[in-house]
């Protein structure tokens, strides 16, 4: 009976014992600079991860840098490699259209290439009628802008784009959308601008912006499409 109890009194030292091992292994375990090795491990390996999941992905390199013109605000845009670049770019925007014009949204990015474009591309609507190569008026304030621009920048170049809607054959629209540009071109010019500073392009009815099956969406795609080259460079 005796050893029976004894056995007893042992167990119960020894659970207790393991308790306080328990409680004192949480305290440690509490401390600052302390935490489990597996937590590390796996911390330590969700960095390596990522590390090298940025390496491998080298071959699809982020988004360059663009430039977008739009409610008379300029925004940066897209991955640049570094600050210093991307101060850069700002600083020269600023020149353009004033500092509080400028939005910069640039991410910086060291996988990005180093910018070589200074292009800046209007994201204003310039429609035309129906059938129409005229420019609307309420639109010259836009191209006067433009021609101020390229009178201040004397490296940058205009490119311009005329679309059509999908109605009438592929041939006309072609035609049309090579009148539309030819008129934006021709208002810069008889404003001052050289004419070896602007090139237009025509896309017909190839690249709609809105659907040509609606009265609204083909309104949408008579259009031109500016683009200002070498502004920032």
């Amino acid at each position: 009976m005796q050893g029976v109890l004894a056995i007893c009194v042992t167990l119960a030292t020894l659970s207790i014992a393991a308790v306080f091992l328990g409680l004192f292994d949480q305290l440690i375990e509490s401390l600052p600079g302390r935490g489990s090795p597996s937590s590390a491990t796996s911390e330590g390996a969700a960095r390596r991860v990522d590390q090298s999941a940025g390496a491998d992905d080298r071959d699809q390199a982020p988004e360059g840098h663009r430039a977008i013109y739009r409610d008379g605000k300029l925004y940066l845009e897209g991955a640049v490699p570094s600050e210093e670049i991307s101060a850069a770019f700002e600083a020269k925007a600023a020149e353009v259209i004033g500092a509080d014009n400028v939005v910069n949204n640039y991410v910086i990015d060291p996988r990005a290439a180093v910018p070589t474009d200074g292009r800046v591309v209007v994201d204003e609507p310039f429609l035309f009628r129906f059938d129409s190569a005229r420019i609307d008026p309420r639109f010259h304030g836009l191209l006067d802008l433009g021609v101020l621009v390229m009178n201040l920048n004397p490296q940058a170049t205009m490119r311009v784009v005329g679309h059509a809607d999908a109605t009438g054959s592929t041939r006309y629209n072609d035609g049309l959308s090579r009148d539309r540009a030819d008129s934006v071109a021709a208002y810069l010019v008889e404003h001052g601008i050289d004419d070896s500073r602007v090139e237009v392009d025509a896309k017909g009815e190839r690249q709609p912006v809105a659907d040509n099956g609606t009265r609204q969406g083909r309104a949408q795609n008579r259009r031109i499409e500016i683009e200002l080259l070498n502004l920032l460079g």
